[in-house]
C-alpha cells in the first residue's frame, strides 16, 4: 500500500518488511510492514536517487548531480552532505552506485574517474582519483581496505588500501563507437 512510481533504482533493507526504496524523480520511501510512506527530503529538482547503504539507523543515499543524501534516523528525514568540490563539478557527476563498511562510506558514477568517500558515514568527503574515466555502476567493500568497483566496457577496478588507489583487474574496451547522422551538412 501507498503511492506509485514509475521506476525503483535502488532498495536497502534492515529487516523483513523494513527498509527504504529509491527511485527516479527524487523518490525515497520507507517501507514499513508492507506499506510504502513518503520519507522528508529535498525534491532535488526530480533527480533520480540511484544508490542507498545503511549501517543500522546511519544510511546514506546517492543521485544524479553529485547528490549525496545523508539520514541519522533510519531514513524518515534527509538532508544533503558537504561535499568538497564546486558546484559546476558536482553538476556534471551522477553517483550510481554506494557502499558502505564500518563507519567508511564510498560513491562513484559518472564519470568514473573519481571516488567520494566518507571515514565518518557521511559526514565529511574526500575525493579518491580512479586514473580511468569510464563510468562505474557498481560498488562492493568488504571491508574497510578492501574493494571494488566495475563499470562501462566490462571495466572492474579493485583496492587494497581502502580506495586510496584502484587498480585496473579488467577492462572489455576502451573504445565506444559512436555514429551521427544528419539530414543538413550545415548543421553539423
Amino acid at each position: 500500500a501507498g503511492p506509485r512510481a514509475t521506476t525503483w533504482l535502488a532498495g536497502e533493507f534492515s529487516a523483513p518488511g523494513r527498509g527504504v526504496v529509491a527511485g527516479a524523480w527524487s523518490r525515497l520511501m520507507l517501507v514499513r510492514d508492507g506499506k510504502l510512506t513518503p520519507a522528508e527530503l529535498d525534491p532535488m529538482a526530480g533527480r533520480a536517487v540511484r544508490g542507498i547503504a545503511a549501517d543500522g539507523e546511519r544510511m546514506v543515499a546517492v543521485a544524479d548531480g553529485g547528490r549525496v543524501l545523508v539520514s541519522g534516523n533510519g531514513g524518515v528525514k534527509w538532508g544533503f552532505a558537504d561535499l568538497p568540490l564546486p558546484a559546476a563539478a558536482l553538476g556534471g557527476l551522477d553517483l550510481r552506485c554506494v557502499a558502505a563498511a564500518g563507519n567508511h562510506v564510498w560513491t562513484a558514477g559518472r564519470p568514473g574517474s573519481v571516488v567520494l568517500h566518507s571515514p565518518d558515514f557521511g559526514r565529511s568527503w574526500e575525493v579518491q582519483k580512479t586514473g580511468h574515466p569510464v563510468p562505474l555502476n557498481a560498488l562492493h567493500m568488504i571491508d574497510e581496505q578492501t574493494g571494488w568497483a566495475v563499470g562501462d566496457l566490462g571495466t572492474i577496478l579493485g583496492t587494497t588500501d581502502g580506495g586510496k588507489t584502484w587498480t585496473l583487474l579488467k577492462c572489455g574496451g576502451q573504445r565506444a563507437a559512436v555514429l551521427f547522422a544528419h539530414a543538413r551538412p550545415a548543421t553539423v
